[in-house]
């Protein structure tokens, strides 16, 4: 299902307009975010609304001027996520918990 997202009606696959959402990563002008599939995809920063702009205890940054935690920013690391090795996934996963746990305990609960 396709959502519009802003008035140019340019559309974003898989993001709820209104819900929120945790910063993975920035790559430069775009954000790294889990869409509502589950999938850790690019997004323009223009077209997201930031509300808590602290940066995560786990981000660092890399040569390029991206940040985020460490093992996202391996070269090749998303691309073996997004091919279903299993071994990008089970560290994404162990990263993301950490990053929605420090989260929820700054903001509360994601979209009560």
């Amino acid at each position: 299902m396709h959502r519009p997202w802003g008035p140019d009606g340019m559309v974003f696959p898989y993001f709820t307009v209104g819900r929120s959402y945790v910063v993975l990563g920035v790559e430069g002008d775009w954000l790294r975010l889990l869409n509502d599939d589950g999938e850790p995809v690019l997004l323009p920063q223009e077209r997201v609304v930031v509300v808590d702009p602290s940066v995560s205890v786990f981000f660092l940054r890399d040569e390029e001027g991206g940040i985020g935690p460490g093992m996202f920013l391996v070269p090749g690391f998303f691309e073996g996520w997004h091919d279903g090795d299993a071994r990008f996934r089970r560290l994404f996963d162990l990263q993301y918990a950490l990053l929605l746990a420090e989260d929820i305990e700054r903001n509360g609960p994601l979209n009560p």
